[in-house]
């Protein structure tokens, strides 16, 4: 993976890895993360989003094998006492909700309870990554039960907490946010999730190689996405482009 890998920079790689559906790639990269903080101070504060983020990518895959043993990892973990024992078990309850895809296809549905103390737990542990991805998944399942009200309890101070941190997942709050109709603004977009991430970046003035750079995507890849988006929205450069998404009510002012 190079020097300058770490488990930080793999939980960072792997998120981005999911948002763009490359599951394989995101097995891999957290999987290596997990890899690096064993040959460096064995399990790490990042390895419990690391295991989180390889449930996902296994759930994606439909790959029971790997679920289990993602689980059987988190079961170690919290009987070995690394970490606290709260931490341990809310990375495991959600990894346990999304696991409900091997059987249903569909994420968490069903298992809002779960959800609901994992996010508790990171709440209270005031592990904001980990509150991040409890929030993103209990919102999905809130809001495909129709329970708009309390998704966006839920959503929106997480949102606002993470934009404000600048991390990267307020922009996926967002995104959740926006498909519940829970913010003004993407009801009418037409663009795939990697479009509307590439448009936010146009908004702030990223050049495409910035863009690739904080997606992980080729500049060539990152300008195809912008040529795509143009035309779905009948815009004609990427002035307009930040225009129409400060308009819309997309980003920050």
């Amino acid at each position: 993976m190079g020097p300058q890998f770490s488990a930080s920079a793999a939980a960072v790689r792997a998120r981005g890895a999911l948002l763009s559906g490359d599951h394989e790639a995101a097995w891999e990269l957290a999987v290596a993360g997990l890899d690096v903080g064993r040959e460096s101070s064995g399990m790490h504060r990042y390895s419990g989003e690391l295991l989180y983020l390889a449930m996902r990518a296994a759930v994606e895959r439909g790959d029971p094998d790997r679920h289990g043993w993602v689980l059987a990892e988190l079961a170690s973990c919290a009987s070995d006492g690394r970490g606290t024992s709260i931490e341990w078990e809310a990375w495991a309850a959600m990894a346990r909700a999304d696991a409900t895809r091997l059987g249903n296809g569909r994420a968490g549905v069903g298992d809002r309870p779960t959800l609901q103390a994992a996010h508790d737990a990171a709440v209270r542990l005031g592990h904001r990554p980990m509150a991040g991805v409890a929030a993103q998944r209990l919102g999905e399942v809130l809001l495909t039960e129709g329970a708009t009200d309390e998704a966006a309890a839920v959503l929106l101070p997480a949102m606002e907490e993470a934009e404000a941190a600048g991390a990267l997942m307020g922009d996926v709050l967002r995104g959740v946010a926006r498909r519940g109709r829970l913010v003004e603004g993407a009801g009418d977009l037409d663009l795939t999730p990697r479009e509307l991430e590439v448009l936010l970046l146009v908004a702030e003035g990223r050049t495409n190689r910035e863009v690739g750079e904080q997606l992980f995507i080729t500049d060539k890849t990152a300008s195809t996405h912008v040529s795509n988006l143009l035309r779905k929205l009948g815009l004609t450069n990427r002035g307009e482009a930040a225009a129409f998404a400060h308009r819309k009510g997309l980003v920050r002012t």
